[in-house]
């Protein structure tokens, strides 16, 4: 007889990669900062950034740029839920935000305004709730 808390699925994790990419920035200034909110994951995940080369800083949501260019945000989402098949929901895709707002370059002008990324992304596990055994 097949136990149905056996065997477990451990998701692992993922990555998702987030590019801002600042337009018409003044040559006579390098840098500017965004604040950028936790990306906005599922109950049971997590999600830790890391940053390219030219970010200096992220303290508080704000994050600091040296140059001009763009900054690439590599987020790696850690589904630390366990799921057996027995429970009761199987794992579904999710929806990660990240939520982008008040870009300033160094002089303190505002350059951009406020704008949000949205992706699905796919699990390791499909749903299996119509299978069943003999």
């Amino acid at each position: 007889m097949a136990d149905p808390a056996t065997p477990n699925y451990d998701h692992g994790n993922t990555t998702i990669v987030f590019t801002v990419t600042p337009t018409d920035l003044n040559a006579n200034y390098a840098g500017y900062t965004f604040d950028l909110a936790d990306l906005d994951v599922p109950t049971g995940f997590t999600a830790t950034p890391a940053f390219s080369a030219n970010v200096s800083d992220f303290t508080s949501n704000t994050v600091t740029v040296d140059d001009n260019a763009l900054v690439t945000i590599t987020y790696t989402v850690d589904n630390t839920n366990v799921y057996t098949n027995a429970s009761a929901a199987d794992a579904q895709d999710y929806t990660a935000t990240a939520v982008i707002s008040n870009g300033k370059a160094i002089n303190g002008v505002s350059d951009n305004a406020e704008g949000t990324y949205t992706d699905n992304t796919a699990v390791s596990r499909p749903n299996t709730s119509g299978i069943g055994t003999n």
